[in-house]
């Protein structure tokens, strides 16, 4: 029998061919399965991914693959982009109602749950141009609750600006973390907030006032 690895490669999906050396048999097969009905293998989607999880783009990516001796990738990110952030929002939307549903249980099955908000920035000060909230409960120490905020608008034309831009906010970066609690608490007013941590910002108590809590007088401010 002879392997032999064809040119035909997919990123870092590899194409094999067995061939024996004396009848006609012959089989090629791939190192990674592919998503249904597409041409796209998943250890592609997965690498994206994990690129991803960790900060990092498309250089960082190749430079990793040509440290460890791999297949270069695919050259471009997009058009796994929006195939992952599909599949991350419904499991991040599924585990975070769970993890409200524990907490609702764990609180003797009251609505009025005691939850941390946090505030988180791109990058530090106050030039961010990107931030996100988190709520998170108080007796599980789980996220049930986030809001990604942007003030950085990527679009090309007007067109594209109308239905695909991401901008989401205007205003000052230390202001993200109140206007993030503000929507979260508007989508959900059953929370009791009982502590507030920041990682950057300190939001004062004016500020703070656009905050729908269910019971301010219980409101505390971690320093």
């Amino acid at each position: 029998m002879d392997m032999q690895v064809l040119k035909n490669n997919s990123g870092l999906a590899i194409s094999f061919v067995l061939k024996c050396c004396v009848c006609p048999y012959r089989v090629e097969f791939s190192s990674s399965d592919y998503h249904e009905g597409t041409q796209r293998a998943t250890v592609n989607t997965r690498y994206v991914y994990a690129m991803r999880s960790i900060g990092r783009g498309a250089e960082a990516g190749r430079m990793f693959c040509a440290f460890m001796n791999l297949p270069q990738p695919s050259t471009r990110f997009a058009p796994y982009n929006k195939r992952l952030l599909n599949a991350v929002k419904l499991v991040s939307e599924e585990t975070m109602q769970k993890a409200t549903q524990e907490a609702v249980l764990e609180n003797g099955s009251n609505n009025n749950i005691a939850v941390a908000v946090d505030g988180t920035w791109q990058k530090r000060g106050y030039s961010s141009l990107n931030g996100g909230v988190t709520v998170t409960s108080i007796d599980t120490g789980k996220v049930i609750d986030v809001e990604i905020l942007s003030k950085y608008c990527m679009c090309s034309n007007k067109v594209s600006h109308i239905k695909d831009c991401k901008r989401n906010f205007e205003g000052s970066s230390g202001s993200m973390e109140v206007e993030g609690a503000s929507r979260i608490f508007q989508r959900s007013l059953t929370f009791l907030v009982q502590s507030f941590s920041s990682t950057a910002d300190d939001a004062s108590g004016e500020e703070l006032e656009g905050v729908p809590f269910k019971h301010p007088e219980c409101f505390t401010k971690d320093d």
